[in-house]
């Protein structure tokens, strides 16, 4: 979010070891310790099963390696909060059932959605990509998002928009429709 001055990475591990090795590696920590990045914040979440269902798995998901493709890329992260939360066994359920409806069919502009978990499972959320900014207003405006973040269950406390670099092409590849 250049607007902001607030820049950062989504990361994909297979595994939580994984993760914990890429944030003991001295890649990791010469980055943290460069003078010019500050006030870093490390969240680390789980995926449910179901998330490749709503083109939320990365390594199963389509993608570019044409920088020109970043151009107007968006990620959308929502965190929130239950009143009650669901056992795993309840979401993981809820996630195979809802995963399909997050499609470019039934929201014009969604590349897919990956649901995650906090590792205490306090937070939720989802990691959103659109092809486009307007595409994420308009999934704002459905009927879907006004229900979810109107019900009294939960409380999105996070809702923020994300631009990609294009040097992600070359380190990832950059999801695509």
């Amino acid at each position: 979010d250049v607007e902001r001055g607030v820049f950062g990475g989504v990361y994909y591990f297979s595994s939580l070891e994984s993760v914990n090795t890429y944030l003991e590696s001295e890649l990791w920590k010469g980055v943290v310790a460069h003078p010019n990045l500050v006030n870093f914040k490390t969240d680390i979440f789980r995926t449910f099963k179901g998330t490749e269902l709503a083109n939320g798995s990365h390594s199963m998901r389509k993608k570019s390696s044409e920088s020109s493709d970043a151009e107007n890329l968006q990620i959308l992260v929502v965190n929130y909060t239950n009143e009650v939360n669901p056992s795993d066994e309840e979401m993981s359920k809820q996630v195979m059932e809802y995963a399909p409806v997050f499609s470019n069919e039934n929201f014009p502009g969604m590349i897919g959605k990956t649901m995650i978990n906090s590792l205490d499972g306090d937070i939720y959320g989802g990691v959103y990509y659109f092809t486009n900014r307007s595409a994420i207003d308009d999934y704002f405006s459905s009927d879907l998002w006004v229900g979810f973040d109107g019900d009294k269950n939960t409380n999105v406390y996070k809702k923020d928009i994300y631009g990609v670099a294009p040097i992600s092409s070359i380190s990832n590849g950059l999801p695509i429709l």
